[in-house]
């Protein structure tokens, strides 16, 4: 006799994984998700994002409730928007940070305050060094 587990949650990340290059979520994605959801699957992004920048085609599908967001150091519950839970840093941890990208030009870090990023202006004139690609058109 075999071992069955019922699977509750999919925990899944957004950039580089669910999301094309255009952050767009595929048929054959969103159809193999919105299957899960429908047999009462918990469906869970997980991103460095705050959870106003999760893409709205990734919010349309049917049974996400719940994200992981800023790093996982918040879990909130979307559409009530309400934070579950939450992690913060010390002071001292994040001085001693911040204090890296001064060594390495290529550490990049943001500061989270009510669900909100914010960045310093000495990162703005070279964000493709990060990663982050901006398409102006």
């Amino acid at each position: 006799m075999g071992i069955y587990m019922k699977i509750r949650m999919i925990a899944f990340d957004l950039d580089g994984a669910l999301l094309d290059d255009r952050k767009n979520v595929s048929e054959k994605n969103r159809y193999a998700l919105e299957v899960c959801g429908n047999l009462g699957i918990y469906l869970v992004p997980c991103t460095e994002r705050i959870s106003q920048a999760i893409p709205d085609d990734v919010l349309s599908i049917q049974g996400i409730r719940y994200a992981v967001t800023i790093n996982s150091a918040a879990i909130e519950e979307l559409k009530e928007h309400q934070i579950l839970n939450q992690k913060f840093l010390s002071y001292k941890t994040a001085v001693s940070i911040m204090k890296l990208t001064d060594k390495h030009p290529r550490i990049m870090y943001d500061a989270y305050l009510d669900g909100i990023g914010i960045s310093e202006e000495k990162f703005y004139d070279h964000l493709d060094n990060f990663g982050i690609l901006f398409d102006v058109q």
